[in-house]
C-alpha cells in the first residue's frame, strides 16, 4: 500500500484525481479488478496451502494418570508418518506433580514445512 501511494505521489497525480478518473471510466476499473483477480488466482495455484494434519489424541484415564504422575518416568519419544506423508514426532518435555508437557512436531518434506505444538496435560482431581 505504501508503494502504491508512493508511486501515485511520484507521478504528480493526486489520489483524488485518480479516483475521479476511475469512477468516470468503469471499464478501466473493471479491467484493473480483473487483472488483480487473475494475479491472485495465479498465486493461489502456484503456492497451494500446506496439507492439514488431523492428529487424534485419545488417552484413557489410566494413561492420563500415568502421564501426570511425577513418580513415573517420562514416556519414550514416538515418531510416525500419517497417510498424507506428514512425519509426526512426539517428544516428552517434563513431568511435575499433576502436569505433563509434550512437543508435537509435524514435518512435511514435499511442502518443506515444519510446525510445532506444545501440549500440557493437567490433572484436576
Amino acid at each position: 500500500m505504501v508503494a502504491i501511494s508512493g508511486g501515485i505521489k511520484a507521478s504528480g497525480v493526486s489520489l483524488k484525481t485518480l479516483l475521479k478518473f476511475a469512477l468516470k471510466h468503469p471499464v478501466l476499473l473493471a479491467i484493473a479488478a480483473a487483472v488483480v483477480l487473475v494475479v491472485i488466482l495465479i498465486l493461489a495455484a502456484w503456492a497451494p496451502a500446506d496439507p492439514i494434519i488431523a492428529d487424534q489424541i485419545a488417552y484413557t484415564t489410566c494413561e492420563l494418570d500415568g502421564l501426570t504422575n511425577a513418580d513415573l518416568p517420562l514416556p519414550d519419544p514416538i515418531e510416525y508418518t500419517t497417510q498424507d506423508g506428514i512425519k509426526v514426532k512426539i517428544t516428552p518435555l517434563e513431568k511435575i506433580p499433576t502436569q505433563y508437557k509434550e512437543r508435537r512436531e509435524y514435518i512435511s518434506d514435499p511442502e518443506e514445512s515444519r510446525y510445532e505444538v506444545v501440549l500440557r496435560y493437567n490433572r484436576v482431581a
